[in-house]
């Protein structure tokens, strides 16, 4: 007994040096919060924000922002041929998050006089925290050639929503997006000529691009919540490769590296890569990638995807249609070449199933980001695997999946960690001693 005493008051009289190396080994995200709702001591040590954004992150081996679930559009069958769009956008966690984050009271939208504000929506992209959704309902143009877009950035962490002015354009609909945060912003290296202060209205600093490419022209709008309203920019470039037009691939959701959104692009012969300033000027430049066409043959290999792999550069994705082989092409630096794959560097990733059994028909990659893939099967089954494992393992998440929306409108959720835990808190970012 007297010996067990002893222990105990050993470990109490610990310095908060040592307590601090502890939990900073803790990898698990719902481990650390576990930690931190453990006692008022632990809670302080793991809220302090030297902890969560430096130390936390590099001991751990964390990325500071992590894919936490998806939001997925949920849909009422009307009939044969339609679907109507209900309520707002359901949010699954991901297995290893659903302590942390499957609580309906970590991630919310705004409720009281607000409720129902997003009923109807359709999530868009995302990206640090936020969530770029569409409103169903349409507002009537003032031209018949012109259509109008009603957008709102949701932050779930907060229960805020902000609703954008309307984006007037011409013709279709634009279906190519990217929000960037003020922490992209920061990271793109180029010095904002005006201060990054938001309008009165609007919860936080963030920056939404969308993109439309018609007949070789790209028409790009930019809303920025420091300024009142869109702004238009237009861009063509020489049909390439014996005069094809260009075209966006599906996705066309933006993948950001440093502070910019890129978009993969094709003309039936060639992929290219379009890279959109997001600092200042909303500029696009075009890239060839040149792998060799055979790498695309769609008999083999899902559409190709672009992404971006923990250590922050451009990737090019193929999934295996027998859903067990990842096929990238990493680029090796910001060189470009013509040269064919030159500057491409080619892996292939073995995906394992939990269970020894075979994936049933072809199988397609849903979305992916920060390599958390969703996968789905050709009788309905979902799978979700994170590459940046040592071995990535297939995880079955059908059930989780089963009611809540429809599948293939799914939408990667990534949180700031420190700011999570932070808003969790509520600590501003100095710390005050208890």
């Amino acid at each position: 007994m007297k010996m067990k005493k002893r222990r105990a008051s050993s470990a109490a009289t610990l310095p908060d040096e040592l307590v601090v190396e502890i939990l900073a080994r803790v990898t698990d995200v719902a481990e650390l919060f576990r930690c931190a709702t453990a006692c008022k001591r632990w809670r302080r040590l793991i809220a302090d924000p030297f902890f969560l954004v430096d130390f936390w992150p590099k001991r751990a081996h964390h990325p500071p922002s992590s894919v936490v679930g998806f939001f997925l559009t949920k849909c009422r069958p009307v009939c044969y041929v339609e679907k109507r769009i209900m309520n707002a956008p359901a949010f699954v966690p991901l297995p290893r998050q659903a302590i942390s984050f499957g609580s309906s009271s970590m991630l919310s939208f705004p409720s009281g006089k607000d409720a129902g504000f997003l009923d109807g929506t359709v999530a868009v992209t995302s990206r640090g925290g936020l969530l770029l959704v569409r409103l169903t309902h349409r507002e009537p143009a003032g031209h018949p050639s012109q259509s109008v877009d009603r957008l709102a950035v949701c932050d779930p962490i907060a229960g805020t929503s902000d609703v954008l002015p309307p984006l007037i354009h011409q013709g279709l609909r634009v279906q190519n997006y990217a929000i960037l945060t003020d922490a992209d912003l920061r990271s793109s290296g180029v010095v904002q000529r005006r201060r990054r202060r938001p309008l009165p209205g609007y919860s936080a600093f963030f920056k939404v691009i969308a993109m439309v490419v018609k007949s070789g022209m790209f028409k790009i709008y930019t809303f920025c919540s420091s300024e009142p309203g869109w702004s238009t920019r237009y861009q063509r470039f020489e049909k390439p490769d014996g005069g094809r037009e260009l075209m966006s691939c599906w996705p066309d959701n933006a993948v950001v590296r440093h502070g910019t959104p890129h978009w993969l692009i094709y003309n039936m012969v060639h992929h290219y890569v379009l890279s959109v300033s997001g600092a200042e000027t909303s500029h696009a430049v075009l890239t060839k990638i040149s792998i060799p066409v055979k790498h695309f043959d769609i008999k083999v290999h899902d559409f190709p995807r672009l992404g971006v792999t923990s250590g922050g550069a451009l990737s090019l994705i193929w999934l295996h249609k027998d859903g067990r082989r990842l096929e990238t092409w990493t680029r090796r630096d910001d060189r470009e070449s013509n040269d064919h794959a030159a500057g491409w560097f080619p892996s292939v990733i073995e995906l394992n199933l939990c269970e020894q059994r075979q994936m049933n028909g072809p199988a397609c990659l849903i979305t992916e980001m920060n390599g958390v893939l969703l996968i789905e099967d050709n009788v309905k089954r979902v799978y979700v695997v994170d590459i940046n494992t040592g071995a990535p393992v297939m995880e079955e998440v059908t059930d989780s999946f089963r009611e809540m929306g429809c599948i293939s409108t799914a939408v990667p959720f990534e949180v700031d960690l420190p700011a999570f835990f932070l808003s969790k808190f509520k600590l501003n970012l100095v710390v005050t001693s208890e």
